[in-house]
């Protein structure tokens, strides 16, 4: 009888897999067509990569109401798995989508970049959909595994390969601690399932101080997925010398993957009650955590900016500098907080993937990813440098674009707790970001060349105007009028 039960039970909710299923078929008829036709299939595998993220796309959105707990509760499906996993296919897409426009991946290696964004993809989402200790490990090195590999995708490039030797090693120690915290945390509370794990804690007599060291081991594995001070160390270099189109990914997707981890299951195992009022997620060891990480992430990440000469390693810190941005709301451990870095992500995806894509059709154009080399470019190529200017404006938080929208209701939900000298320090810090936002701007448009460079036009045609534009049109919109995108996100946080 445990057979047809089990399998019945499978079978029955196994709708609610079809977007893991899908990603995992189209993972391997990818692997198949770059056997088959090797680097003479490049359109055919962009296709088959963005339908089938698609397909998964749409297979989310699907059955994206309710709760429904799946495989014995290894895993659960709600709106917040569903807003993570529509974030990620969204990502993908565009991922796959400025790949086209970069000659840094050899057609040769598309098939490999593929894959492996796929395979990291698969472990994204069932990260998000983690409801065990066991299944959020291994969702976690699912997700860390390809990224290792993707990182030196570029095998003639010296920069690429010791890329991924650190980020290797410092990925490999991370999730070692991170393990350890977890075997505490299960041998403590005497489950591995996260609702189990919740009851088990709030029947239990351990104090906040008492959680506070496997918290800080767990902590460590996370902040290292996001790139949080101190465990960003290998975010300037794997940036520098991954291809541009794996550094745009890795700038977006492991972040907001590392957030819904945090989200499951800090917010599920410690959260005593649904207003969460008590617990260890309203304690003083809650705040400091979450407040000092926050302090010394965003300004570390600015002032490491400033001197900054290649736009990917610019670019890399200013992303560590969003994350500490992003950590506020996790010490507003009311709703608000979960709606303000659900916010900030989706327009940081956006702002931050249209960033790193105008400087993939800069580098293109001039064979550098030198940001003195920018120089005059803004008369040259006027369309793509205002673009730029509004990407990094929109990062700054200067209205009227999205990035001011994010910041606005990340600070207002902030100060509504009465964190004042955070906010206070977040200000000062986007004032920061603005000088040398505002650097790249001048270059562009304001100094004059040294010398007048040759420049080529982006391979494609229209279509890479195309791209920038769909990317703009939300930063603009948002910035305007971002009431639709807040409403859909209050409608998620709803059902946690």
């Amino acid at each position: 009888m445990v057979m047809p039960q089990f399998g019945y039970q499978f079978m029955g909710n196994i709708k609610f897999l079809y977007p893991e299923i899908i990603l995992s078929g189209t993972l391997l008829v990818l692997i198949l067509l770059d056997i088959i036709f090797k680097k003479r299939a490049k359109w055919l595998l962009v296709s088959v990569s963005i339908i089938g993220l698609a397909v998964s796309l749409y297979s989310v959105n699907q059955h994206a109401y309710g709760q429904t707990t799946l495989m014995f509760g290894a895993v659960v499906f709600d709106r917040t798995a569903a807003f993570f996993k529509t974030l990620f296919a969204i990502v993908g897409i565009l991922s796959v989508v400025i790949l086209m426009s970069s000659s840094e991946v050899d057609d040769e290696h598309i098939g490999e970049y593929l894959v492996l964004l796929f395979g990291a993809t698969v472990g994204m989402y069932l990260l998000a959909s983690a409801n065990d200790l066991v299944m959020f490990f291994l969702a976690f090195e699912t997700v860390s595994l390809p990224s290792y590999a993707l990182s030196g995708l570029a095998r003639n490039s010296e920069r690429s390969r010791e890329a991924a030797l650190k980020y290797l090693i410092f990925g490999a120690v991370s999730s070692g601690i991170m393990l350890f915290g977890i075997v505490m945390l299960a041998g403590m509370l005497g489950s591995t399932n996260f609702e189990a794990l919740r009851d088990a804690y709030s029947r239990s007599a351990f104090t906040p101080g008492s959680m506070l060291v496997i918290v800080g081991l767990i902590v460590a594995g996370l902040a290292f997925k996001i790139s949080a001070v101190p465990f960003h160390m290998w975010a300037p270099d794997v940036y520098e010398g991954s291809p541009t189109p794996v550094t745009a990914f890795f700038s977006v997707a492991p972040k907001a993957a590392g957030f819904a981890a945090v989200l499951r299951l800090f917010y599920t195992i410690f959260n005593s009650d649904q207003n969460m009022s008590v617990g260890f997620i309203n304690s003083p060891e809650w705040y400091v955590l979450w407040g000092a990480l926050s302090v010394v992430t965003m300004t570390l990440g600015n002032l490491a900016a400033i001197p900054q000469n290649n736009i990917k390693r610019l670019l890399a810190y200013s992303s560590i500098s969003h994350v500490g941005y992003m950590l506020i709301g996790f010490m507003v451990t009311t709703s608000e907080g979960i709606v303000s870095i659900l916010f900030y992500l989706s327009i940081y995806a956006i702002m931050n993937i249209g960033a790193f894509y105008i400087a993939i059709l800069f580098r293109e154009s001039i064979g550098t990813e030198d940001i003195n080399e920018y120089k005059g470019i803004g008369w040259r190529m006027p369309f793509l440098s205002v673009a730029f200017a509004v990407f990094l404006l929109s990062l700054v938080g200067i209205p009227p674009f999205a990035g001011f929208a994010a910041k606005l209701v990340l600070f207002a939900s902030a100060i509504h707790r009465g964190f004042y000298l955070i906010v206070l320090i977040a200000v000062l810090n986007s004032v920061v970001s603005l000088y040398y936002y505002a650097g790249i701007i001048r270059k562009m448009f304001l100094e004059q060349p040294d010398k007048i460079a040759v420049l080529r036009k982006p391979a494609g045609g229209f279509l890479p105007y195309f791209i920038v534009l769909i990317l703009l049109a939300p930063i603009i919109v948002i910035g305007i009028n971002w009431n639709l995108l807040f409403k859909w996100i209050l409608h998620i946080v709803g059902a946690m």
